[in-house]
């Protein structure tokens, strides 16, 4: 054989080499871009995360207007019992215990309140 043959032959085999060789890192680099790439969620929660009765009954009577349930919420906060946990009618809030009553506000009440901070 020839020396020419040789260094062809060795410049062909060093070349193809190259060529295998870039496009495994490049197959290698592109699946580690993918598998960095894929969104991940993680859920902790053991059960589903439930609204606040008293949030959802005051948007009920604000009629689902959001912004104006967070001011109402706000609004009893501020001048009642932090551990005020439901709305209950007028009559109802009448028989319940002193102690049933600090965790309890009336319907008329937070009906007020609407009223008076849509103006």
């Amino acid at each position: 054989m020839s020396v020419n043959f040789l260094i062809k032959s060795g410049i062909i085999t060093f070349f193809f080499s190259c060529i295998f060789n870039s496009a495994i890192v490049a197959q290698q680099l592109d699946e580690n871009l993918q598998i960095q790439s894929e969104p991940k969620a993680v859920v902790n929660y053991k059960t589903s995360p439930q609204i606040n009765p008293l949030i959802s009954q005051v948007n009920e009577l604000a009629g689902g207007n959001d912004e104006l349930t967070e001011r109402v919420i706000f609004q009893i906060r501020q001048t009642k019992n932090t551990a005020i946990r439901r709305i209950v009618l007028d009559n109802e809030f009448e028989t319940l215990s002193e102690e049933l009553k600090k965790d309890a506000i009336k319907q008329s009440e937070v009906v007020e309140i609407i009223n008076r901070l849509k103006k």
